[in-house]
């Protein structure tokens, strides 16, 4: 996500992006984990965007998950915040917090994201994402989540089977 962040705040396009040395687009985006692979994938990207969409990121889950280091969280976060489409994003905090609390029993991310996006109503969607991760983020942390300070642990499974 942070490397689409990238051409949506420093207002890169992707022919300007690929005239950066390797070396200063990696202290660009040093923040994120694996700069070094993820530079190589950024300019991978660049050049599929200007041979295939002209130098636009295009508007579509599919043909967003077909560019090289786009995945599902990122096509969503996307499709979200970019396009308007009314989805929810799945990071390791919604993942987390959902599975805790029993609204999904899934292993993996894109799991979760299908089940959280199938049952989700319409009018919460907007905002769902940022919430769920919020309380991940703050209260319900992976290895000592804050139950006492939690107002969901009468819904919360884990906190009826690990907790009480």
């Amino acid at each position: 996500m942070k490397l689409v962040q990238l051409f949506m705040t420093r207002s890169l396009p992707p022919q300007q992006l690929l005239q950066l040395e390797d070396e200063e687009l990696s202290s660009l985006i040093k923040p994120a984990a694996h700069y070094n692979r993820k530079t190589k994938n950024l300019k991978k990207m660049c050049h599929q965007l200007i041979e295939r969409h002209n130098g636009e990121v295009p508007g579509t889950r599919d043909e967003l998950l077909a560019l090289t280091g786009v995945g599902r969280k990122c096509t969503d976060i996307l499709m979200h915040f970019t396009f308007r489409e009314p989805t929810i994003a799945v990071d390791i905090h919604v993942h987390r917090v959902v599975n805790r609390l029993g609204i999904t029993h899934t292993t993996s991310r894109e799991d979760t994201a299908d089940a959280i996006n199938e049952i989700t109503p319409f009018k919460f969607k907007h905002h769902a994402h940022e919430w769920i991760i919020q309380h991940g983020m703050k209260i319900c942390v992976a290895r000592k989540p804050k139950c006492s300070d939690c107002s969901l642990t009468d819904l919360c499974d884990y906190y009826q089977t690990e907790v009480v």
